[in-house]
Order: C-alpha cells, then sequence, then structure tokens
C-alpha cells in the first residue's frame, strides 16, 4: 500500500489545445469536497457552480469564466457561514436559479415559503428575490 495523494479538484476548460485551470478546490479539510455541477452563463462571462462537501452538503459560486476566484452566491466571505444551496441553471436574461435549502438573510426556508431565488453575478447577493413560481 502507497501513500494517497489527496484530490485537489479544479474547474478547467479546454482552449483547444490544452486544459486551462479556471479556478481550484475551495479551502476545505475533507479531501471528499469537490466541485458538482458548473454551468455557464449565456453570456459566457461567469460560472455557476456548486461545491460540493460531505454530508450531502454544498454551497454556490460564481466563478469568471476566464478564471478567479469564486464568489458566493449568496455573499458571505466564509463558505463556511453560506447556506446550503443547490445551483439549478441560468435564466435566458443571465440570471442565476439557485434553490437554498436552509435559512438565509431572514428567508424561511419550508416547503410552503419560496426555497427558490434569483442572483444576478453583477449585483450584491442581498439584491436577490424569489424566482416567481411557475407550475410543475
Amino acid at each position: 500500500m502507497g501513500d494517497t495523494i489527496p484530490l485537489r479538484p479544479t474547474i478547467e476548460h479546454w482552449t483547444g489545445s490544452e486544459w486551462k485551470v479556471v479556478t481550484g478546490p475551495l479551502p476545505h479539510p475533507y479531501t471528499e469536497a469537490s466541485w458538482g455541477q458548473v454551468s455557464l452563463s449565456p453570456d459566457g462571462r461567469t460560472l455557476l457552480a456548486d461545491w460540493s462537501y460531505p454530508c450531502d452538503s454544498a454551497v454556490v459560486v460564481f466563478v469568471p469564466a476566464e478564471g478567479g476566484e469564486p464568489k458566493l452566491v449568496t455573499g458571505e466571505k466564509d463558505w463556511r457561514k453560506a447556506p446550503q444551496a443547490r445551483a439549478l441553471g441560468w435564466t435566458r436574461d443571465g440570471k442565476a436559479r439557485v434553490t437554498i435549502l436552509t435559512a438565509w438573510h431572514g428567508h424561511r426556508i419550508t416547503p410552503t415559503h419560496p426555497r427558490t431565488f434569483l442572483f444576478d453575478p453583477s449585483v450584491h447577493a442581498a439584491d436577490a428575490h424569489p424566482a416567481q413560481l411557475r407550475g410543475c
């Protein structure tokens, strides 16, 4: 048995001749933490990504598509203080659709209260609002 090498998860994109690292992992004590779903904004400038960690938990971040530091969609500086959330993708007009799974900024998160919020990557997270309810 040899030593195991801890995973250093990254988000990368193919440039046509090589893989370019867009961002590295968020600081986390568990080697099981990794990037989950990643989707590109309609304007091609921003990635929406889940950072998944043990116990079926995740936070959602914006990452500049050309590379850079992840920014929590919900606005916290420390991801450990962010609500658990899952990225759902983008609206046609460039808003991120995110399901918030735990209390956040005074919003009650229950089956009878909205859980899906729209976040604009160019606006402070405090300006987010619940997504309009639609059919099934």
